[in-house]
C-alpha cells in the first residue's frame, strides 16, 4: 500500500495534501492555501505545519477563534483525524486535519463519513471529555435510573413470590 506522509485538509468537500516542511495558511484572504470566504473567518485564520516530529494547528490571533471538541485553541499538536471549527465553537466552518503516516506501518484510520465523529488526540483527551460533560451526565442519569427501576422490578418479583 502506497503512503504520502503529510497532512490532509478538507474543506467544504475538498482535500489540500500538506507534504511535510510546508506551512499552510487557512482563512479568507484569497492568498490562503485553503481558501475559506466566509462571515466570521479572519484573513489569515489559522496555519498548520510540520514542526519536525509532529503536526501543529495554530491560531494566528484570529478575531473569533479556531476551536477543537468545543474549546478554544491558540495551538495544539494534531496527532490523529481532527475536526476543527473556525470562528464559532458549533456552528463555524468544519475543517478536518488528518495527519498521514510516514511508514507503511502506521495505520491510519478513516471513516467512510466526513462527518463522522473524529479522533481526538491522546493529549486532547481532556479537552475532549470537558466537551462532553453533558452527554456524560446524561449517560450516567440514564443509568442510575435504570439501577433503580431494576431494584423496583426484583422488589415486586420478590413479594409477589
Amino acid at each position: 500500500m502506497d503512503h504520502m506522509p503529510g497532512l490532509i485538509v478538507r474543506y467544504d468537500g475538498s482535500e489540500t495534501v500538506v507534504p511535510e516542511g510546508e506551512v499552510v495558511v487557512i482563512g479568507a484572504t484569497a492568498d490562503a492555501r485553503v481558501h475559506i470566504p466566509k462571515p466570521g473567518i479572519s484573513r489569515h485564520h489559522a496555519r498548520v505545519r510540520f514542526d519536525g516530529s509532529r503536526w501543529m494547528l495554530e491560531d494566528t490571533d484570529s478575531r473569533n477563534g479556531t476551536y477543537v471538541a468545543g474549546s478554544r485553541i491558540d495551538e495544539m499538536a494534531i496527532g490523529a483525524r481532527t475536526a476543527v471549527r473556525l470562528g464559532h465553537p458549533v456552528e463555524g466552518e468544519l475543517v478536518e486535519l488528518d495527519p498521514q503516516p510516514s511508514r507503511p506501518e502506521d495505520p491510519v484510520t478513516v471513516p467512510a463519513r466526513f462527518d463522522a465523529p473524529a479522533q481526538v488526540a491522546p493529549q486532547d483527551a481532556v479537552v475532549a471529555l470537558l466537551a462532553g460533560q453533558q452527554r456524560l451526565l446524561a449517560a450516567v442519569w440514564a443509568l442510575v435510573a435504570a439501577v433503580v427501576l431494576l431494584a423496583v422490578v426484583v422488589a415486586i418479583v420478590a413479594i409477589a413470590a
